[in-house]
C-alpha cells in the first residue's frame, strides 16, 4: 500500500513541475513576442528610438529570465532567441529596415516554436 501512496506522490510531484514549466514558458514566450510586434510597430512608424528602446529592455528582460527558461527548455533555443533580440537592437538602431524586418519574423518564429513545444499534444509528448 506504501508502494502505491509513493507513486501517486510522485506522480503529483511531476505533475506540478510539468504544469508549472508549461506555465511559464508560455507566458514568457507570449510577453517577448509581444515585445517584439511592439518594436515592429514602432520601427514602421519611423520612430526608431523607441523601437530600439523596447528591444534593449527585452533583452535585457530575456537574460534575467533565461536562468529560469534554462531549466525547462534546450539551452541552444534559449541562446537563439537572445541572440536573435540583440540583432533586431542593432538593426533598429542602425534603421535597416530590411535585416530589421526578416529577423523580427525569424525572433516571432522562434518564441512560437517554444511555446509549440510545450503544448501537451501526442506529438510532443511521442
Amino acid at each position: 500500500m506504501k508502494r502505491i501512496w509513493v507513486a501517486l506522490s510522485l506522480m503529483i510531484i511531476c505533475s506540478a513541475f510539468a504544469c508549472t514549466e508549461f506555465i511559464i514558458v508560455k507566458y514568457k514566450s507570449t510577453e517577448f513576442f509581444d515585445l517584439v510586434e511592439t518594436a515592429e510597430v514602432y520601427f514602421s512608424e519611423r520612430e526608431f528610438s523607441k523601437s530600439y528602446n523596447t528591444l534593449d529592455s527585452a533583452t535585457k528582460k530575456w537574460e534575467k529570465s533565461e536562468k529560469i527558461l534554462n531549466i525547462f527548455l534546450s539551452h541552444e533555443k534559449v541562446d537563439e532567441v537572445e541572440e536573435s533580440l540583440c540583432e533586431l537592437s542593432k538593426y533598429a538602431e542602425n534603421k535597416d529596415k530590411t535585416l530589421f524586418y526578416a529577423t523580427s519574423e525569424k525572433a516571432k518564429r522562434q518564441l512560437l516554436c517554444l511555446k509549440q513545444s510545450e503544448l501537451p499534444n501526442l506529438e510532443n509528448i511521442m
